[in-house]
């Protein structure tokens, strides 16, 4: 069981409103607002599982998810993506972009990056080598 910390709480609070979009999105039963519903429910999946268990072949491709300006940006724009008029919609979209905009802020802040959102962890994840290279004691030049 991964240990969380308070960049895993904050990571699933978008998780969250995003689940409230989409049940916002149920609500009207149109073509269009079920199959945007499903579309959100896979990114949803796939950023639950980016967070609990994260499997290589699916972060090959979120990398972006490994930085906090990558983050945040991404956060901002699939928020303005679930603005529907809709109660549920609307309050989901704005929490999400909420925290994209905390997220950029703590880039430009240079706050500490936690090392399960560190590229340090993406290339130990897609890689599989949990352990960095040997280093000689006795360089030779």
């Amino acid at each position: 069981m991964p240990k969380f910390d308070f960049f895993h709480i904050i990571n699933f609070v978008p998780i969250v409103c995003l689940i409230l979009a989409t049940i916002g999105n149920f609500i009207y039963l149109s073509w269009y607002g079920v199959l945007v519903s499903i579309f959100k429910i896979l990114i949803i999946i796939a950023l639950i599982v980016v967070e609990v268990n994260p499997i290589p072949n699916l972060i090959k491709h979120l990398s972006f998810l490994y930085s906090f300006i990558g983050r945040g940006t991404f956060y901002i724009f699939y928020g303005f993506l679930n603005f529907i008029p809709h109660v549920l919609g609307i309050i989901g979209a704005a929490c999400t972009i909420v925290v994209g905009i905390v997220y950029i802020i703590c880039y430009f802040l240079k706050v500490a990056i936690p090392h399960h959102m560190s590229y340090d962890c993406y290339k130990e994840l897609v890689s599989g080598k949990t352990e960095s290279l040997p280093v000689s004691t006795n360089p030779t030049y």
